[in-house]
């Protein structure tokens, strides 16, 4: 057990000033952390950029209820956001302390331009900077100090198929959609932005002994023209509605709870997933924008929202709106347990034993970022 530091004059303090900080902080005191909550709740708020997922705003009224600390939660989507936070900061604007986004915006936005806190330095709650109380570790092999990582993939990413209408002899994996009889009779999420369909053509790499073989697969993808839509939830309803037997990118909670309310055999993924249940988040993913106006409360939500208390809520909430993932601490349970038993099975001989790609990896956002190219080179 480290030792207890001062971490209100330490860490809040290396905060708000924009000063580097040491990789780890030492965990507090219960009479530490006592003042850092009264500190919090003198600012009395916390804001927050949140996904559009409607699991999570339950979680963030469990937090105003036990601190009383006002959450200002500004759901949207991390290709909207992201940009926008970066324009404030560059205009020396610091609006936000937390979000919880789909990382790979984050990552790829962000990240270089220096716009995050680490996150490590944050996690001073015994319970929560415990490196045993995680499976993988805090980080998780994970090769970012900036974003943490709460919970593990179910590996949804890929093609959806409607199983009442094609068996596995019509259709049954990648190379399929590149036939001459799918031309322009697929649908997918719109591939301008790192997203659900970046995410399935970056895994689908580890397939091809080359990058230039796996460009020509992608070329191929996207000349077949599919009718593309930037809003996921329109490529799910053209799935279950019936316009098409096959679509990429739309998988989410949104489509989960259409399949379980229509009673439609629509199965996903189909044909090879390579991502190798990596860890990207209970649906999201953790972080700190550079000098969150309110550090006190940052630091209070962010252990809070890594207890085991809000992590059990989290998964629970999550599955209730559709989202299947999996906490990677170690005493939360999960509504499934078949469920969580196959996906940390996956995560612990696959991941940590480096097989399969993370796609919010280096190596994935520079795959993600060739298919939104190719995407435009094809007219998208």
């Amino acid at each position: 057990m480290r030792k207890p530091l001062g971490v209100i004059a330490v860490v809040g303090a290396l905060l708000a000033a924009n000063i580097a900080m040491p990789a780890c902080a030492a965990d507090v005191t219960p009479a530490q952390w006592d003042k850092i909550v009264a500190a919090a709740k003198a600012e009395g708020t916390v804001v927050i950029s949140h996904f559009t997922d409607s699991g999570i705003d339950p979680i963030l009224r469990l937090f105003e209820q036990k601190y009383g600390i006002k959450v200002e939660a500004n759901p949207g989507r991390p290709d909207q956001v992201i940009p926008k936070i970066l324009t404030e900061q560059k205009n020396g604007q610091f609006n936000w302390d937390v979000l919880l986004q789909p990382v790979n915006n984050v990552r790829l936005v962000l990240e270089p331009a220096g716009g995050l806190e680490p996150i490590l330095p944050l996690l001073v709650l015994p319970e929560v900077a415990d490196d045993a109380n995680w499976y993988g570790g805090l980080t998780a092999k994970v090769p970012t100090k900036l974003v943490f990582y709460d919970g593990i993939s179910n590996l949804l990413t890929g093609i959806d198929v409607n199983r009442d209408k094609l068996d596995r002899a019509q259709f049954n994996n990648w190379p399929d959609l590149i036939k001459p009889e799918w031309k322009k009779k697929f649908g997918i999420f719109y591939p301008g932005r790192p997203s659900n369909l970046t995410i399935a053509l970056a895994c689908y790499r580890p397939a091809f002994e080359s990058d230039a073989k796996w460009e020509d697969y992608v070329r191929a993808f996207f000349a077949q023209e599919p009718l593309a839509s930037p809003e996921f939830r329109i490529v799910a309803d053209w799935l279950v509605q019936g316009r098409f037997d096959v679509t990429v990118g739309g998988e989410g909670s949104y489509l989960e709870g259409l399949k379980k309310k229509l009673k439609r055999n629509i199965e996903a993924p189909v044909g090879q997933n390579l991502c190798g249940f990596p860890p990207d988040g209970t649906g999201r993913s953790v972080s700190v924008p550079r000098n969150p106006p309110h550090p006190n409360a940052t630091m209070v939500f962010v252990n809070w929202y890594l207890s085991k208390e809000a992590q059990e809520a989290l998964v629970k909430s999550f599955w209730a709106t559709g989202e299947a993932s999996v906490s990677r601490r170690k005493d939360v349970g999960h509504p499934d347990p078949a469920f969580q038993k196959k996906v940390l099975e996956g995560f612990q001989e696959d991941w940590l034993q480096g097989k399969g790609m993370m796609t919010s990896s280096d190596e994935g956002l520079r795959l993600q970022l060739r298919v939104i190219a190719l995407a435009k080179e094809a007219g998208y």
